[in-house]
């Protein structure tokens, strides 16, 4: 076995590799300060780099370096740190760490205040009415708050409904030449609760945006060893954070190209998507799950980290009561086995007087995929759509009535390029659950539903036999 790593490792790196698509070739040392260490300890400059050298080193790609251990490398070399950071100084401050790129923390904004706490609509009508009872009562208030509270409440009028609100950014920095490579910025704010409360929400939401962002600027690059159908085998392993479920896309050997006694590389095209299914230590499995151009082994791998999914545009058609409608939405988990689709329709449809009357439909479906290949998926799809039905009764009003349909359906799918792909389907209702016709009257809480009114029999819409469906899905990536 370790003969044959070997071997591929061998391959690996026989093939040549231009300076865009360079393999991730082992851990490198990162640097990570903050811009200002002049606010204490208990900073919040201190605290998001804390967020950020923590989850640099969840994606186990570098030797982090914080600003403790680089003070205890000066130290040893009889060297200080300075208050505030200049570019010129973490060049400095890399060299001595043995770091080739820095990451530096600077808080753009950063505030907290209580705010008055939104009043409901009820509770405006109510303290309205009693504008002089609440004056006087505001009065007493601020009389006993000023003869009892400390100068810290009298500063803060409401601690239980702080708004906070932060914007950081982080800039990466080239240790060797000191300049700016990349750089990102992440923002929070919440309103409610006490200072601490408030502040744990924002930094909930910042924590989440330094995870997504930092897997986009630092891109595990590998290579593909082998091929066995829709299975590869990649360079790199759990040793480097390749982790099961990542995705990576599948690109041609750059193209090096001479003009006019000058060399220039080109990108190699996009061929395909993998998704790594098994992490060694040093390389992994994959499966290809989307494939539009050849492939080879050798080819690069880059990472791609972000959420996929799909928009679906269909048109679906129904005889027996010569439904037309249009579908429109999202697909949660395109590669998946198991995926989840959240929309809408709108159409016409005929009812028992022969009149085509308007429908609009929320949906919601889990789709499961029995065959699912790079270019090609057969499953079935369970969607539960709520609908409105909309015409005029024989007062002309406009009457509406509610309608639930759960459907099963079988669908296929046929990959027609990078980002599209062809849908068909045949669905069926498994229920009709219909409402009666009514249209409203009156305003705010006085609205009341009123029966339509017919002369005979009351129009109904009762769907009968197959849904046929095609479409098309735009992939997002």
């Amino acid at each position: 076995m370790k003969i044959k790593i070997i071997s591929l490792f061998i391959l690996a790196f026989g093939f040549s590799q231009s300076k865009i698509n360079e393999v991730t070739e082992g851990k490198e040392r990162l640097l990570i300060l903050t811009a200002d260490n002049g606010k204490g300890a208990q900073s919040i400059e201190l605290t998001i780099t804390g967020l950020v050298s923590s989850e640099s080193v969840n994606l186990n790609r570098f030797e982090v370096i914080d600003r403790n251990q680089l003070e205890k490398i000066l130290s040893e070399q009889k060297l200080q740190m300075s208050g505030i950071i200049r570019d010129d100084e973490v060049v400095s401050y890399g060299e001595i760490a043995s770091a080739g790129e820095a990451l530096i923390v600077s808080i753009l904004s950063f505030g907290q205040k209580g705010v008055p706490p939104k009043e409901s609509d009820s509770e405006k009508k109510k303290n309205s009415g009693f504008f002089w009872e609440r004056i006087g009562t505001e009065l007493a208030v601020g009389v006993i708050r000023s003869m009892f509270s400390n100068e810290k409440d009298r500063e803060e009028k409401w601690p239980h409904n702080i708004q906070t609100s932060l914007q950081a950014e982080v800039r990466k920095i080239n240790v060797e030449s000191g300049k700016s490579l990349h750089s990102f910025r992440v923002y929070g704010e919440h309103t409610g609760g006490t200072r601490a409360a408030s502040l744990s929400r924002v930094l909930n939401q910042v924590h989440r945006q330094i995870s997504t962002k930092l897997r986009r600027m630092f891109l595990l690059k590998s290579e593909i060893l082998a091929r066995d159908g829709s299975k590869v085998t990649m360079l790199l392993g759990s040793e480097l954070g390749m982790k099961k479920g990542s995705i990576f896309e599948i690109l041609k050997p750059d193209v090096h190209r001479t003009i006019n006694r000058r060399e220039f590389i080109l990108p190699g095209e996009s061929a395909g998507l993998v998704r790594v299914s098994n992490s060694g230590t040093d390389a992994s499995e994959g499966k290809i799950v989307r494939q539009w151009r050849e492939l080879e082994e050798g080819y690069s791998l880059v990472e791609k980290p972000q959420y996929f999914g799909g928009w679906n545009f269909s048109g679906v058609y129904n005889e027996s009561i010569n439904e037309k409608r249009i579908d429109i939405g999202y697909e949660f988990l395109p590669f998946s086995r198991f995926s989840f689709t959240v929309g809408g329709a709108v159409g016409v449809v005929t009812d028992s007087r022969n009149d085509t009357d308007f429908k609009a439909s929320l949906t919601g479906g889990i789709n499961f995929r029995f065959i699912h290949t790079h270019f090609f998926s057969f499953g079935t799809s369970l969607s539960l759509p709520f609908s409105l039905i909309f015409r005029q009764d024989e007062q002309h009003e406009n009457v509406h009535k509610f309608q639930f349909t759960p459907t099963i359906g079988l669908n296929t799918e046929f990959l027609v390029s990078r980002t599209k792909d062809i849908v068909l389907g045949v669905h069926y209702i498994l229920a009709d659950k219909s409402d009666k016709w009514v249209y409203t009257k009156g305003e705010g809480d006085e609205v009341t539903n009123i029966p339509g009114q017919w002369d005979g029999d009351t129009p109904s819409v009762k769907p009968e036999g197959l849904y046929l469906k095609i479409g098309i899905r735009f992939i997002n990536f």
